[in-house]
């Protein structure tokens, strides 16, 4: 598999009542075509930072960002990113959310192209269309979201903990449905998460980062196979795993 995105010795500090605050330090990181990466770390550590630094929210940093080979320019944008917080519009039905990213380039004439009645069967919003973000579940916001950033027409994903406020059960059943959707549609991704669970059954590889400044501790190549259902949460491959990322988070 051809590299996708590399991230070297990226480095970032951030002004602080004019003192230096150093969030990121010499971080290194590579993402191959249709790999699934995963980043985990202590709350606060930088983790978000590193998705805003890719998509040019955050522009000071120091190190290279290359994807498919070239530098990434310190101002542009190449990815679907998908932040923590839910930014529906709550005065826009479902479907006006989806559309969104189509509707801002000028490309609603070309939906059916993406064949997008299909998607939004696949993604389990058929029949809630014409609904109001607040008339769905939290399980369903998120499939909504997932949906609106997969419309960016990227094969470059980054998505910062989008299951973080689901409760246990919905989280798992999105994680099951995440995996079905990504092995339907190959895309990279580099994917935010404080669970060590959720990391090791997504994931092809898991970056452990430490507290701030972060740094990368450990890199862990998850071999467990595809496809991966939550079954998998009792074997002992998955245990092992598990065991190796909560050693390197200590």
């Amino acid at each position: 598999m051809s590299t996708k995105i590399e991230l070297k010795n990226l480095s970032k500090t951030f002004i602080h009542n004019n003192k230096p605050l150093e969030v990121l330090k010499n971080i290194n990181i590579t993402l191959k075509e249709n790999q699934f990466v995963s980043l985990i770390g202590p709350s606060g550590c930088g983790k978000s930072t590193i998705l805003r630094i890719l998509v040019g929210l955050e522009k000071d940093f120091t190190g290279d960002i290359l994807v498919s080979g070239r530098k990434l320019s310190k101002t542009s944008a190449q990815f679907a990113y998908m932040p923590q917080k839910d930014l529906l519009m709550p005065w826009r039905t479902v479907y006006k959310n989806i559309t969104l990213a189509p509707e801002i380039s000028g490309k609603l004439d070309k939906l059916q192209d993406l064949n997008l009645s299909r998607l939004i069967k696949e993604f389990g919003l058929e029949g809630f269309e014409n609904f109001y973000p607040s008339e769905i579940s939290g399980g369903m916001r998120q499939r909504a979201n997932l949906l609106r950033t997969f419309l960016m027409n990227s094969d470059i994903m980054l998505l910062d903990e989008p299951f973080g406020a689901l409760d246990a059960i919905t989280r798992m059943e999105m994680q099951e449905w995440l995996l079905g959707v990504l092995n339907e549609h190959k895309k990279t991704v580099l994917f935010i998460t404080h669970d060590i669970d959720e990391a090791v059954i997504l994931s092809d590889r898991v970056y452990v980062l430490s507290k701030r400044p972060a740094s990368v501790t450990a890199t862990v190549d998850i071999g467990l196979k595809r496809p991966r259902t939550r079954e998998i949460l009792t074997t002992q491959e998955f245990l092992n795993y598990k065991n190796i990322i909560l050693k390197a988070l200590k």
